[in-house]
């Protein structure tokens, strides 16, 4: 019984974690899109920071690079 129990409890926190995921990759996708519309001022730095916290625990390589580029245009 407890071992089914366990197979349940895993199995759904993975189809939930899969779902948060991809909420959250299309939030992504959408400020990243947005970003075209920016100039060069407040918005859009804060749009590269939140961009970089966002990319942080999925790829943290492209979540620097975000942080980098917002760092190099709020000089």
């Amino acid at each position: 019984m407890n071992f089914w129990r366990f197979i349940f409890c895993l199995l759904t926190s993975f189809l939930l974690s899969n779902s948060i995921q991809a909420q959250s990759q299309a939030e992504l996708d959408s400020l990243t899109y947005s970003l075209n519309a920016l100039g060069n001022d407040t918005h859009r730095v804060n749009r590269f920071l939140d961009l970089g916290i966002g990319y942080y625990r999925t790829n943290p390589f492209k979540g620097l690079a975000f942080s980098a580029e917002a760092l190099a245009l709020s000089k």
